[in-house]
Protein backbone atom coordinates (compact mmCIF):
# COMPACT_ATOMS: atom_id res chain seq x y z
CA UNK A 1 0.00 0.00 0.00
CA UNK A 2 1.54 3.65 -0.73
CA UNK A 3 2.00 6.25 1.66
CA UNK A 4 -1.35 8.42 0.05
CA UNK A 5 -3.64 5.22 0.32
CA UNK A 6 -2.02 4.73 3.84
CA UNK A 7 -3.14 8.31 5.11
CA UNK A 8 -6.62 7.73 3.71
CA UNK A 9 -7.13 4.56 5.37
CA UNK A 10 -5.98 6.21 8.36
CA UNK A 11 -8.39 8.96 7.63
CA UNK A 12 -10.67 6.96 6.83
CA UNK A 13 -10.35 5.32 10.43
CA UNK A 14 -10.43 8.50 12.29
CA UNK A 15 -13.62 9.90 10.63
CA UNK A 16 -15.34 6.76 11.61
CA UNK A 17 -15.68 6.99 14.97
CA UNK A 18 -19.50 7.60 15.86
CA UNK A 19 -19.74 9.52 18.88
CA UNK A 20 -22.78 11.91 17.48
CA UNK A 21 -23.72 14.70 20.02
CA UNK A 22 -26.77 15.60 17.96
CA UNK A 23 -27.99 11.85 17.83
CA UNK A 24 -30.59 11.45 20.78
CA UNK A 25 -29.02 8.46 22.97
CA UNK A 26 -31.06 5.07 23.31
CA UNK A 27 -33.16 4.68 26.60
CA UNK A 28 -31.56 2.61 29.29
CA UNK A 29 -34.31 0.75 29.02
CA UNK A 30 -33.19 -0.35 25.58
CA UNK A 31 -36.36 1.17 23.16
CA UNK A 32 -35.45 2.10 19.94
CA UNK A 33 -34.82 6.39 19.44
CA UNK A 34 -37.60 8.03 18.20
CA UNK A 35 -37.45 9.12 15.30
CA UNK A 36 -37.16 12.85 14.33
CA UNK A 37 -40.67 13.28 12.83
CA UNK A 38 -40.28 16.70 10.85
CA UNK A 39 -36.96 16.16 9.66
CA UNK A 40 -37.26 12.74 8.66
CA UNK A 41 -40.62 13.72 7.16
CA UNK A 42 -39.31 16.32 4.98
CA UNK A 43 -36.39 13.84 4.28
CA UNK A 44 -39.26 11.96 2.64
CA UNK A 45 -41.41 14.43 1.16
CA UNK A 46 -37.88 14.82 -0.81
CA UNK A 47 -37.56 11.82 -2.14
CA UNK A 48 -41.00 11.28 -2.98
CA UNK A 49 -40.31 13.68 -5.94
CA UNK A 50 -38.12 11.62 -7.74
CA UNK A 51 -40.19 8.13 -8.32
CA UNK A 52 -43.06 10.68 -9.35
CA UNK A 53 -41.41 12.64 -11.44
CA UNK A 54 -39.25 9.29 -13.16
CA UNK A 55 -42.21 6.92 -13.17
CA UNK A 56 -44.87 9.66 -14.37
CA UNK A 57 -43.68 8.61 -18.13
CA UNK A 58 -44.67 5.19 -17.49
CA UNK A 59 -48.00 4.60 -18.81
CA UNK A 60 -48.15 6.85 -21.72
CA UNK A 61 -44.50 6.56 -22.72
CA UNK A 62 -44.74 4.20 -25.44
CA UNK A 63 -48.44 6.00 -27.03
CA UNK A 64 -45.74 8.62 -26.99
CA UNK A 65 -43.56 7.08 -29.23
CA UNK A 66 -45.63 6.49 -31.42
CA UNK A 67 -47.40 9.98 -31.61
CA UNK A 68 -43.62 11.37 -32.10
CA UNK A 69 -43.62 8.66 -35.37
CA UNK A 70 -40.18 7.26 -34.83
CA UNK A 71 -41.13 4.24 -35.06
CA UNK A 72 -42.63 4.45 -38.75
CA UNK A 73 -45.66 2.66 -37.40
CA UNK A 74 -43.71 -0.73 -36.27
CA UNK A 75 -44.99 -1.12 -33.19
CA UNK A 76 -42.98 -3.84 -32.54
CA UNK A 77 -39.83 -0.57 -32.60
CA UNK A 78 -41.59 0.64 -29.83
CA UNK A 79 -38.76 -0.99 -27.21
CA UNK A 80 -36.14 0.44 -29.27
CA UNK A 81 -36.99 3.97 -28.83
CA UNK A 82 -38.59 4.13 -25.24
CA UNK A 83 -35.79 2.29 -23.70
CA UNK A 84 -33.70 5.24 -25.07
CA UNK A 85 -35.97 7.42 -23.29
CA UNK A 86 -35.91 5.70 -20.18
CA UNK A 87 -32.63 5.34 -20.09
CA UNK A 88 -31.51 8.99 -20.67
CA UNK A 89 -32.36 9.98 -17.15
CA UNK A 90 -29.80 7.24 -15.80
CA UNK A 91 -27.14 8.01 -18.34
CA UNK A 92 -26.90 11.58 -16.81
CA UNK A 93 -27.30 10.82 -13.72
CA UNK A 94 -24.22 8.75 -14.18
CA UNK A 95 -22.48 11.07 -15.56
CA UNK A 96 -23.39 13.70 -12.87
CA UNK A 97 -24.00 12.05 -9.39
CA UNK A 98 -20.89 11.36 -8.83
CA UNK A 99 -19.65 14.89 -8.74
CA UNK A 100 -22.67 16.13 -6.79
CA UNK A 101 -21.84 13.39 -4.41
CA UNK A 102 -18.12 13.31 -3.75
CA UNK A 103 -15.87 14.34 -6.84
CA UNK A 104 -16.49 18.11 -6.09
CA UNK A 105 -17.52 17.40 -2.79
CA UNK A 106 -20.77 19.22 -3.02
CA UNK A 107 -22.51 17.11 -0.23
CA UNK A 108 -19.94 16.52 2.34
CA UNK A 109 -18.10 20.15 1.94
CA UNK A 110 -20.84 22.19 1.42
CA UNK A 111 -23.55 20.49 2.96
CA UNK A 112 -26.78 18.44 2.43
CA UNK A 113 -29.14 20.76 2.44
CA UNK A 114 -27.95 22.58 -0.29
CA UNK A 115 -27.69 19.88 -2.82
CA UNK A 116 -31.03 18.73 -1.63
CA UNK A 117 -32.01 22.28 -2.69
CA UNK A 118 -30.07 21.93 -6.10
CA UNK A 119 -31.77 18.75 -7.17
CA UNK A 120 -35.18 19.82 -5.86
CA UNK A 121 -34.95 22.94 -8.20
CA UNK A 122 -33.25 21.05 -11.09
CA UNK A 123 -36.56 18.23 -10.79
CA UNK A 124 -38.85 21.69 -11.07
CA UNK A 125 -37.42 22.04 -14.83
CA UNK A 126 -37.18 19.30 -16.02
CA UNK A 127 -40.04 18.10 -15.62
CA UNK A 128 -41.73 21.39 -17.46
CA UNK A 129 -39.04 20.74 -19.92
CA UNK A 130 -40.75 17.52 -20.56
CA UNK A 131 -44.05 18.67 -20.71
CA UNK A 132 -43.82 21.05 -23.27
CA UNK A 133 -41.59 19.04 -25.75
CA UNK A 134 -42.70 17.91 -29.06
CA UNK A 135 -39.93 16.55 -30.70
CA UNK A 136 -38.24 13.32 -29.65
CA UNK A 137 -34.92 14.82 -29.31
CA UNK A 138 -36.29 16.95 -27.29
CA UNK A 139 -37.90 14.75 -24.62
CA UNK A 140 -34.38 12.87 -24.57
CA UNK A 141 -32.80 16.49 -23.95
CA UNK A 142 -35.39 16.69 -20.99
CA UNK A 143 -34.85 13.27 -19.68
CA UNK A 144 -31.32 13.62 -19.67
CA UNK A 145 -31.51 17.67 -17.81
CA UNK A 146 -33.81 15.53 -15.23
CA UNK A 147 -31.28 12.96 -14.92
CA UNK A 148 -28.21 15.29 -14.68
CA UNK A 149 -30.09 17.29 -11.85
CA UNK A 150 -30.51 14.42 -9.81
CA UNK A 151 -28.14 13.94 -7.02
CA UNK A 152 -31.17 14.12 -4.06
CA UNK A 153 -31.39 10.26 -3.72
CA UNK A 154 -27.40 9.46 -2.31
CA UNK A 155 -28.18 12.73 -0.28
CA UNK A 156 -31.39 11.08 1.09
CA UNK A 157 -29.77 8.09 1.99
CA UNK A 158 -26.80 10.21 3.61
CA UNK A 159 -29.10 12.35 6.02
CA UNK A 160 -31.36 9.20 6.72
CA UNK A 161 -28.14 7.36 7.85
CA UNK A 162 -27.23 10.68 10.01
CA UNK A 163 -30.79 11.22 11.59
CA UNK A 164 -30.92 7.16 12.86
CA UNK A 165 -28.80 5.24 14.92
CA UNK A 166 -28.58 1.21 15.48
CA UNK A 167 -31.88 1.56 17.16
CA UNK A 168 -33.78 2.70 14.63
CA UNK A 169 -31.87 2.64 11.35
CA UNK A 170 -34.24 -0.29 10.48
CA UNK A 171 -37.33 1.58 11.22
CA UNK A 172 -35.73 5.12 9.37
CA UNK A 173 -34.85 2.69 5.69
CA UNK A 174 -37.75 0.87 5.93
CA UNK A 175 -39.78 4.45 5.14
CA UNK A 176 -37.75 4.60 1.70
CA UNK A 177 -39.17 1.90 -0.04
CA UNK A 178 -42.41 2.66 1.11
CA UNK A 179 -42.00 6.12 -0.38
CA UNK A 180 -41.01 5.00 -3.48
CA UNK A 181 -43.97 2.96 -3.50
CA UNK A 182 -45.90 5.83 -2.67
CA UNK A 183 -43.99 7.44 -5.73
CA UNK A 184 -44.75 4.16 -7.62
CA UNK A 185 -48.41 5.27 -6.60
CA UNK A 186 -49.03 8.90 -7.49
CA UNK A 187 -46.41 8.73 -10.45
CA UNK A 188 -47.95 6.19 -12.65
CA UNK A 189 -51.44 7.67 -11.71
CA UNK A 190 -51.11 11.29 -12.88
CA UNK A 191 -49.36 9.75 -15.97
CA UNK A 192 -52.45 7.74 -16.87
CA UNK A 193 -54.96 9.80 -16.15
CA UNK A 194 -53.85 12.91 -17.06
CA UNK A 195 -52.58 12.86 -20.31
CA UNK A 196 -54.42 14.21 -23.13
CA UNK A 197 -56.55 16.32 -20.87
CA UNK A 198 -58.19 17.44 -24.34
CA UNK A 199 -60.04 14.57 -25.06
CA UNK A 200 -60.11 12.89 -21.45
CA UNK A 201 -61.95 15.42 -20.12
CA UNK A 202 -63.62 17.92 -22.63
CA UNK A 203 -65.37 19.63 -20.29
CA UNK A 204 -62.69 21.18 -18.28
CA UNK A 205 -59.79 21.34 -20.63
CA UNK A 206 -61.51 21.24 -24.47
CA UNK A 207 -61.86 24.74 -25.04
CA UNK A 208 -58.50 25.78 -24.47
CA UNK A 209 -55.72 24.40 -27.25
CA UNK A 210 -52.77 24.63 -25.32
CA UNK A 211 -53.76 21.37 -23.82
CA UNK A 212 -54.40 19.69 -27.34
CA UNK A 213 -50.88 20.56 -28.50
CA UNK A 214 -49.27 19.99 -25.15
CA UNK A 215 -50.98 16.64 -24.21
CA UNK A 216 -48.58 15.52 -21.33
CA UNK A 217 -47.98 18.96 -19.83
CA UNK A 218 -50.66 18.52 -17.22
CA UNK A 219 -49.09 15.22 -15.08
CA UNK A 220 -45.63 17.24 -15.29
CA UNK A 221 -47.20 20.60 -13.94
CA UNK A 222 -48.88 18.68 -11.08
CA UNK A 223 -45.68 16.87 -10.47
CA UNK A 224 -43.23 20.19 -10.45
CA UNK A 225 -46.29 21.30 -8.13
CA UNK A 226 -45.37 18.92 -6.05
CA UNK A 227 -41.72 19.50 -6.09
CA UNK A 228 -42.17 23.36 -5.68
CA UNK A 229 -44.12 22.39 -2.20
CA UNK A 230 -41.62 20.39 -0.49
CA UNK A 231 -38.82 22.81 -1.89
CA UNK A 232 -40.10 25.37 0.13
CA UNK A 233 -40.61 23.10 2.94
CA UNK A 234 -36.92 22.12 3.09
CA UNK A 235 -35.75 25.67 2.44
CA UNK A 236 -37.42 26.83 5.78
CA UNK A 237 -37.20 23.77 8.11
CA UNK A 238 -34.98 21.10 7.10
CA UNK A 239 -31.95 21.77 8.90
CA UNK A 240 -28.62 20.86 8.22
CA UNK A 241 -27.06 17.14 9.19
CA UNK A 242 -23.26 17.28 7.45
CA UNK A 243 -20.71 16.52 10.48
CA UNK A 244 -18.86 20.07 10.55
CA UNK A 245 -15.76 19.35 12.40
CA UNK A 246 -13.63 16.17 13.80
CA UNK A 247 -11.12 16.34 16.80
CA UNK A 248 -10.61 13.63 19.36
CA UNK A 249 -12.87 11.36 18.04
CA UNK A 250 -16.15 13.74 18.43
CA UNK A 251 -18.19 14.66 15.46
CA UNK A 252 -19.85 17.91 15.99
CA UNK A 253 -22.70 19.07 13.86
CA UNK A 254 -25.02 21.99 12.50
CA UNK A 255 -28.29 20.76 13.38
CA UNK A 256 -29.08 23.87 15.23
CA UNK A 257 -31.83 22.41 17.44
CA UNK A 258 -30.15 19.80 19.08
CA UNK A 259 -30.32 21.03 23.23
CA UNK A 260 -26.80 21.56 24.83
CA UNK A 261 -24.91 21.56 21.20
CA UNK A 262 -20.94 21.73 22.68
CA UNK A 263 -18.35 24.12 21.52
CA UNK A 264 -16.40 23.57 19.00
CA UNK A 265 -12.61 24.06 19.75
CA UNK A 266 -10.55 24.51 16.85
CA UNK A 267 -8.11 21.57 16.44
CA UNK A 268 -4.43 21.96 16.48
CA UNK A 269 -2.10 20.31 13.34
CA UNK A 270 -1.28 17.35 15.15
CA UNK A 271 -4.86 17.18 16.54
CA UNK A 272 -6.25 16.25 12.93
CA UNK A 273 -4.96 16.32 9.36
CA UNK A 274 -6.76 17.99 6.57
CA UNK A 275 -10.19 17.60 7.95
CA UNK A 276 -11.84 18.91 5.08
CA UNK A 277 -9.78 16.12 2.72
CA UNK A 278 -11.94 13.05 1.87
CA UNK A 279 -10.44 9.93 1.84
CA UNK A 280 -9.84 8.15 -1.71
CA UNK A 281 -11.81 6.33 -4.16
CA UNK A 282 -9.86 3.61 -3.84
CA UNK A 283 -9.76 4.03 -0.09
CA UNK A 284 -13.75 3.64 0.18
CA UNK A 285 -14.08 0.66 -2.11
CA UNK A 286 -12.68 -1.95 -0.26
CA UNK A 287 -13.33 -4.55 1.73
CA UNK A 288 -17.34 -5.07 2.54
CA UNK A 289 -18.37 -2.03 0.55
CA UNK A 290 -17.04 -4.27 -3.13
CA UNK A 291 -19.40 -6.76 -1.89
CA UNK A 292 -22.26 -4.51 -1.39
CA UNK A 293 -21.69 -2.70 -4.20
CA UNK A 294 -21.74 -5.55 -6.42
CA UNK A 295 -25.11 -6.93 -5.16
CA UNK A 296 -26.62 -3.51 -5.46
CA UNK A 297 -25.60 -3.08 -8.74
CA UNK A 298 -26.87 -6.23 -10.09
CA UNK A 299 -30.01 -5.62 -8.17
CA UNK A 300 -30.65 -2.21 -9.72
CA UNK A 301 -29.77 -3.79 -13.38
CA UNK A 302 -31.87 -6.37 -13.12
CA UNK A 303 -34.97 -4.71 -11.58
CA UNK A 304 -35.17 -1.71 -13.96
CA UNK A 305 -34.97 -4.36 -16.80
CA UNK A 306 -38.53 -5.87 -15.42
CA UNK A 307 -39.29 -2.30 -14.66
CA UNK A 308 -39.25 -1.43 -18.46
CA UNK A 309 -40.14 -4.60 -19.87
CA UNK A 310 -43.80 -4.60 -17.39
CA UNK A 311 -45.36 -1.39 -19.13
CA UNK A 312 -44.05 -1.75 -22.85
CA UNK A 313 -45.67 -5.66 -22.59
CA UNK A 314 -48.85 -4.05 -21.00
CA UNK A 315 -48.82 -1.59 -23.94
CA UNK A 316 -47.89 -3.16 -26.47
CA UNK A 317 -50.96 -4.99 -28.92
CA UNK A 318 -51.89 -8.31 -28.43
CA UNK A 319 -50.68 -8.86 -31.68
CA UNK A 320 -47.41 -7.94 -31.49
CA UNK A 321 -46.94 -9.76 -28.42
CA UNK A 322 -48.02 -7.52 -25.31
CA UNK A 323 -51.26 -7.58 -24.14
CA UNK A 324 -53.06 -4.22 -25.03
CA UNK A 325 -53.36 -2.34 -22.24
CA UNK A 326 -54.71 0.96 -22.41
CA UNK A 327 -51.92 3.81 -20.65
CA UNK A 328 -54.91 5.02 -18.16
CA UNK A 329 -55.05 1.43 -17.44
CA UNK A 330 -51.62 0.88 -16.77
CA UNK A 331 -51.53 3.94 -14.73
CA UNK A 332 -54.14 2.88 -12.39
CA UNK A 333 -52.85 -0.43 -11.94
CA UNK A 334 -49.47 0.56 -11.06
CA UNK A 335 -51.02 2.76 -9.07
CA UNK A 336 -53.02 0.24 -7.08
CA UNK A 337 -50.04 -1.35 -6.90
CA UNK A 338 -47.59 1.01 -5.56
CA UNK A 339 -50.49 1.80 -3.09
CA UNK A 340 -50.64 -1.68 -1.85
CA UNK A 341 -46.77 -2.11 -1.50
CA UNK A 342 -46.39 1.43 0.22
CA UNK A 343 -48.97 -0.61 3.30
CA UNK A 344 -46.69 -3.69 3.07
CA UNK A 345 -43.40 -1.95 3.49
CA UNK A 346 -44.76 0.59 6.57
CA UNK A 347 -45.99 -2.65 8.75
CA UNK A 348 -43.89 -5.30 7.34
CA UNK A 349 -40.79 -4.89 6.71
CA UNK A 350 -39.13 -3.73 10.12
CA UNK A 351 -40.78 -7.09 11.47
CA UNK A 352 -39.56 -8.93 8.76
CA UNK A 353 -36.11 -7.84 8.89
CA UNK A 354 -35.71 -8.32 12.76
CA UNK A 355 -37.31 -11.29 12.07
CA UNK A 356 -34.80 -12.84 9.06
CA UNK A 357 -31.71 -10.33 8.58
CA UNK A 358 -31.24 -8.39 6.10
CA UNK A 359 -28.92 -11.23 4.05
CA UNK A 360 -32.05 -13.50 3.63
CA UNK A 361 -34.59 -10.90 3.10
CA UNK A 362 -32.13 -9.75 0.31
CA UNK A 363 -31.72 -12.95 -1.19
CA UNK A 364 -35.65 -13.18 -1.17
CA UNK A 365 -36.31 -10.27 -2.66
CA UNK A 366 -33.83 -11.60 -5.87
CA UNK A 367 -35.44 -14.98 -6.22
CA UNK A 368 -38.78 -13.12 -6.45
CA UNK A 369 -37.41 -10.68 -9.06
CA UNK A 370 -35.83 -13.54 -10.72
CA UNK A 371 -39.85 -15.75 -10.64
CA UNK A 372 -41.24 -12.27 -12.00
CA UNK A 373 -39.41 -13.17 -15.41
CA UNK A 374 -41.17 -16.06 -15.74
CA UNK A 375 -44.50 -14.76 -15.84
CA UNK A 376 -44.55 -12.45 -19.07
CA UNK A 377 -44.60 -15.76 -21.02
CA UNK A 378 -47.65 -17.00 -19.09
CA UNK A 379 -49.30 -13.82 -19.46
CA UNK A 380 -48.79 -13.30 -23.09
CA UNK A 381 -50.04 -16.93 -23.93
CA UNK A 382 -53.31 -16.39 -21.87
CA UNK A 383 -53.81 -12.83 -23.87
CA UNK A 384 -53.21 -14.15 -27.35
CA UNK A 385 -55.42 -17.23 -26.42
CA UNK A 386 -58.26 -14.50 -25.61
CA UNK A 387 -57.62 -12.06 -27.73
CA UNK A 388 -56.65 -9.45 -24.70
CA UNK A 389 -56.67 -9.11 -21.14
CA UNK A 390 -59.10 -11.55 -19.33
CA UNK A 391 -59.34 -12.58 -15.86
CA UNK A 392 -56.34 -15.15 -16.27
CA UNK A 393 -53.74 -12.42 -17.17
CA UNK A 394 -55.02 -9.71 -14.52
CA UNK A 395 -54.84 -12.73 -12.17
CA UNK A 396 -50.84 -13.32 -13.37
CA UNK A 397 -50.26 -9.55 -13.50
CA UNK A 398 -51.75 -9.55 -9.45
CA UNK A 399 -48.61 -12.65 -9.06
CA UNK A 400 -46.36 -10.05 -10.46
CA UNK A 401 -47.42 -7.15 -8.04
CA UNK A 402 -47.03 -9.36 -5.32
CA UNK A 403 -43.79 -10.15 -6.22
CA UNK A 404 -42.74 -6.31 -6.84
CA UNK A 405 -42.85 -6.18 -2.71
CA UNK A 406 -40.03 -8.74 -2.26
CA UNK A 407 -38.28 -6.85 -4.20
CA UNK A 408 -38.71 -3.27 -2.43
CA UNK A 409 -37.89 -5.22 0.44
CA UNK A 410 -34.45 -5.89 -1.26
CA UNK A 411 -33.38 -2.18 -1.84
CA UNK A 412 -34.71 -1.64 1.85
CA UNK A 413 -31.81 -3.94 3.42
CA UNK A 414 -29.54 -3.37 0.41
CA UNK A 415 -29.34 0.43 1.66
CA UNK A 416 -28.85 -0.82 5.58
CA UNK A 417 -25.55 -2.43 4.31
CA UNK A 418 -24.41 0.88 2.75
CA UNK A 419 -24.67 2.33 5.71
CA UNK A 420 -23.05 -0.06 7.85
CA UNK A 421 -20.19 -0.60 5.98
CA UNK A 422 -19.73 3.80 5.40
CA UNK A 423 -17.80 6.01 7.63
CA UNK A 424 -19.76 8.62 9.56
CA UNK A 425 -17.79 11.19 7.66
CA UNK A 426 -17.11 9.94 4.14
CA UNK A 427 -21.04 8.63 4.33
CA UNK A 428 -22.10 11.42 1.20
CA UNK A 429 -19.00 10.14 -0.44
CA UNK A 430 -19.81 6.67 0.14
CA UNK A 431 -23.15 7.31 -1.32
CA UNK A 432 -22.08 9.27 -3.90
CA UNK A 433 -19.92 6.34 -5.07
CA UNK A 434 -22.53 3.63 -4.82
CA UNK A 435 -25.19 5.71 -6.49
CA UNK A 436 -22.85 6.32 -10.04
CA UNK A 437 -22.51 2.66 -10.17
CA UNK A 438 -26.23 2.04 -9.70
CA UNK A 439 -26.62 4.83 -12.15
CA UNK A 440 -24.85 3.25 -14.72
CA UNK A 441 -26.61 -0.12 -14.09
CA UNK A 442 -29.95 1.96 -14.39
CA UNK A 443 -28.32 3.71 -18.05
CA UNK A 444 -27.51 0.71 -19.44
CA UNK A 445 -30.63 -1.73 -18.40
CA UNK A 446 -33.77 0.23 -20.22
CA UNK A 447 -31.59 0.12 -23.42
CA UNK A 448 -30.51 -3.03 -23.08
CA UNK A 449 -34.20 -4.68 -22.15
CA UNK A 450 -36.27 -3.18 -24.22
CA UNK A 451 -34.23 -3.09 -27.26
CA UNK A 452 -33.49 -7.44 -26.34
CA UNK A 453 -36.93 -7.63 -25.87
CA UNK A 454 -38.04 -5.81 -29.43
CA UNK A 455 -35.27 -7.85 -30.97
CA UNK A 456 -36.63 -11.25 -29.44
CA UNK A 457 -40.11 -10.38 -31.12
CA UNK A 458 -38.95 -9.07 -34.11
CA UNK A 459 -36.60 -12.23 -34.97
CA UNK A 460 -38.95 -14.30 -33.07
CA UNK A 461 -36.45 -15.95 -31.11
CA UNK A 462 -37.72 -18.54 -28.37
CA UNK A 463 -40.93 -17.52 -29.48
CA UNK A 464 -39.88 -13.72 -28.52
CA UNK A 465 -39.20 -14.37 -25.32
CA UNK A 466 -35.20 -14.83 -25.14
CA UNK A 467 -34.85 -11.77 -23.15
CA UNK A 468 -36.88 -12.93 -20.10
CA UNK A 469 -34.61 -16.03 -19.94
CA UNK A 470 -31.03 -13.26 -20.04
CA UNK A 471 -32.94 -11.63 -17.16
CA UNK A 472 -34.17 -14.21 -15.19
CA UNK A 473 -30.25 -15.93 -15.19
CA UNK A 474 -29.26 -12.29 -14.56
CA UNK A 475 -31.48 -13.03 -11.52
CA UNK A 476 -29.90 -16.00 -10.53
CA UNK A 477 -26.31 -14.30 -10.80
CA UNK A 478 -27.61 -12.36 -8.05
CA UNK A 479 -28.79 -14.51 -5.84
CA UNK A 480 -25.48 -16.00 -6.12
CA UNK A 481 -23.58 -12.88 -5.10
CA UNK A 482 -25.73 -12.33 -2.51
CA UNK A 483 -24.36 -15.72 -0.56
CA UNK A 484 -21.52 -12.95 -0.22
CA UNK A 485 -22.85 -10.76 2.14
CA UNK A 486 -21.95 -10.40 5.46
CA UNK A 487 -24.87 -12.63 7.57
CA UNK A 488 -26.03 -9.82 9.44
CA UNK A 489 -24.81 -6.69 10.81
CA UNK A 490 -24.58 -6.06 14.48
CA UNK A 491 -24.14 -3.51 17.16
CA UNK A 492 -20.78 -1.53 17.89
CA UNK A 493 -20.41 0.23 21.17
CA UNK A 494 -21.31 3.42 20.00
CA UNK A 495 -24.94 2.21 18.83
CA UNK A 496 -23.92 1.85 15.09
CA UNK A 497 -24.33 -1.00 12.98
CA UNK A 498 -21.00 -2.83 11.84
CA UNK A 499 -20.82 -5.73 9.52
CA UNK A 500 -19.39 -8.99 10.73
Amino acid sequence: MDSDDERDVERASLLSVDTLVEKPRPAASGRPTPLPKLQIAILLGIQLAEPISSMLIFPFINQLVQELGVTGGDDKKLGYYAGIIESMFFIAEAACVFQWGRFVQLSDRIGRRPVLLLGMMGNILAILCFGISKSYWAVIAARAFAGATNGNIGVVKSVMGELTDATNVAKGFALMPMVWSIGGTIGPFLGGTLSHPYERYPSWFGNNVFWQEYPYMLPCMVAAAYSAIFFTMALLFLQETRPKRTLAGKEYHELSDVPDTPTVIEPSPTDLSDPEAPPSLRSLLRGPILNVVMCYNLLALTEIAYGVLQPLIFATPVASGGIGLTPKDIGIALAVYGFANGVIQANAFSRLLDRFGPKRMFMFGMFALTLEFTTFPVMQTLAQATGGANLAVWIVIVLQFVLGSAISSAYGTVNIFVVSTASRAALGATNGVVQTTTSCARAVGPSIAASLYAWSAEKNILGGWFAFLVFGLMGLVCIYASTRLPATPRKKETKDYELE
